[in-house]
């Protein structure tokens, strides 16, 4: 008679383990550091606003954004800002007299740091987000990167125990049918 060892693990996923986006992001918005500010502009070559970049910098890993902060600031998941991952969005009110609640964006590298395209004085530079103007500013991030938005999924091992001493044959089953076999 054989017996099963059924474990219950609760594990916590990512949509896509095998990407790196938030590090391909980051690598694609540096190589345009020091670049100008170009009011409603979308490209390298003719220059960059705030909102223009970062959509130019997200489709190039295969991420489509709106065009302006604000809408922008309407897409993905909410994170606080105790929360922030590398790629996520920042969003601040940097121009009241525009009279919407979103006016510039920025990606987030990590360690209190975010690269934005600031303004036709400074083009694109890398900010404080605690230690500079922009934290009296800021207003709120959005997470838009599949593999860091988490979730958690129970799944039950079975083990065979026949099977477990001769070949580790395992079945990784949740609640809704048998995902894998090693």
């Amino acid at each position: 008679m054989k017996t099963l060892i059924a474990i219950l693990l609760t594990f916590q996923f990512l949509n896509a383990l095998t990407s790196d986006t938030s590090k391909d992001i980051e690598n694609i918005s540096k190589k345009y550091l020091g670049d100008p500010y170009v009011w409603g502009g979308n490209t390298p070559e003719t220059g960059m606003d705030c909102s223009g970049y970062t959509k130019y910098v997200f489709k190039k890993v295969g991420i489509t954004l709106p065009r302006t902060a604000y809408t922008q600031s309407k897409v993905g998941k909410a994170v606080n800002q105790d929360e922030l991952e590398k790629g996520d969005l920042l969003f601040f009110l940097t121009d009241k007299k525009r009279n919407i609640p979103i006016t510039h964006v920025g990606i987030y590298l990590g360690n209190d740091k975010f690269i934005h395209a600031a303004s036709s004085k400074k083009g694109i530079i890398i900010s404080s987000l605690s230690k500079s103007r922009y934290a009296k500013l800021f207003k709120g991030a959005r997470r838009v990167i599949k593999e860091n938005l988490h979730f958690k999924e129970s799944f039950y091992i079975a083990l065979d125990e026949e099977a477990a001493k001769s070949t580790m044959d395992v079945k990784l089953t949740s609640f809704g049918g048998t995902h894998d076999t090693f």
